[in-house]
């Protein structure tokens, strides 16, 4: 949560200052997007989530999104484009919705940058965002947050936790930051033939795909743990976003069900508290 009122407290700040300049609107912000089947009720909002990242001249950057009710019948989303390497805003995309029978449709676009007007890529509202917004409502009982933006869910079989991304050398800003998920499964390393050395192996996601993991465990007898890659999450988050409310990881050590609900709001939670590394 501190990184959130960072980055809103540094919007603000370039807002009054007049560093963030108000753009002349284009069409193309808001083409597809002007009347949206959404129902205010199933969004999240007052939340800034992370919807993806991109690399704007060269500068990786990440791209958010945040709903918020502006009363009147009216609500805004958001989207924010900050660079990974300060959490600065360069710009934003403003979509004003008024509340109807049938979903929401668009009043009024407000785009925005800070420099000079053309120097950054506006981000626009998509799908991605929508679904994230949606699908995205608190799920404090299933994935808990035992410390800021670490989240873990406990079943009988199986513990999974989700925690924020170290930072990346800026040689290694290609490989993104996305979060850790870790699965410790309910299983005996010696009886399956794991050892203490991480090894790769393949994990089965929603019983048709085949993604590799590393799995190790610390001890001969404990139980072994699954490392899942960026792409079994990217995996877990369509899901998510589809409606289903678990999704199957087959390992070499059984077969889980991770619950969804949620599951976005923690992802986002935790991209958002990257660990930074001492020099």
């Amino acid at each position: 949560m501190k990184k959130l009122a960072l980055i809103a407290a540094i919007s603000v700040t370039l807002l009054m200052s007049g560093c963030a300049r108000q753009m002349a609107d284009n069409p193309e912000y808001y083409r597809d997007v002007q009347t949206l089947n959404v129902q205010k009720d199933n969004l999240t909002f007052g939340e800034l989530f992370y919807i993806y990242s991109v690399e704007d001249k060269t500068v990786p950057m990440n791209v958010y999104a945040i709903a918020t009710d502006e009363g009147d019948g009216r609500i805004k989303i958001a989207m924010r484009m900050a660079r990974q390497d300060s959490n600065l805003i360069v710009a934003s995309s403003n979509y004003i919705y008024k509340i109807t029978r049938n979903g929401l449709t668009l009043i009024e676009h407000i785009p925005e940058q800070t420099g000079l007007i053309g120097s950054w890529w506006i981000p626009r509202l998509d799908s991605r965002a929508l679904n994230v917004l949606q699908a995205s409502k608190p799920a404090p009982t299933i994935w808990v947050e035992q410390s800021p933006n670490h989240f873990s869910y406990e079943a009988e079989n199986f513990v999974a936790t989700l925690t924020p991304p170290v930072q990346l050398p800026t040689s290694l800003d290609h490989l993104g930051n996305e979060p850790s998920l870790r699965l410790m499964v309910n299983a005996n390393c010696k009886k399956l033939g794991i050892g203490t050395r991480p090894e790769y192996t393949d994990v089965g996601i929603g019983g048709e795909l085949l993604i590799s993991a590393i799995v190790s465990c610390n001890l001969a007898y404990s139980s072994p743990e699954y490392s899942l890659n960026n792409a079994t999450l990217a995996a877990i988050r369509a899901a998510g976003v589809q409606g289903l409310k678990n999704i199957k990881i087959s390992t070499s050590s059984g077969t889980i069900d991770l619950p969804l609900s949620g599951f976005n709001y923690a992802y986002s939670m935790a991209q958002r508290g990257v660990i930074k590394k001492k020099e």
